[in-house]
C-alpha cells in the first residue's frame, strides 16, 4: 500500500550512532539494523 504523498520517511544509518558514544561491541546489532532498515525502505518505496 503506497504511503499517503504528505508522508515522509527520513532515517539514520544505525552504523553512525555507534561512533557518538564510541561503543563498538554494538556494531552487531547496528549492522542488522541497517539491514532491517534497508529492506523497509525498500519495501516501502517499491510500493
Amino acid at each position: 500500500m503506497p504511503l499517503p504523498c504528505n508522508v515522509v520517511v527520513k532515517a539514520l544509518d544505525p552504523a553512525v550512532m555507534v561512533t557518538v558514544p564510541g561503543r563498538q561491541d554494538l556494531r552487531p546489532v547496528t549492522d542488522e539494523a541497517g539491514q532491517r532498515l534497508h529492506a523497509a525502505l525498500a519495501a516501502v518505496s517499491t510500493g
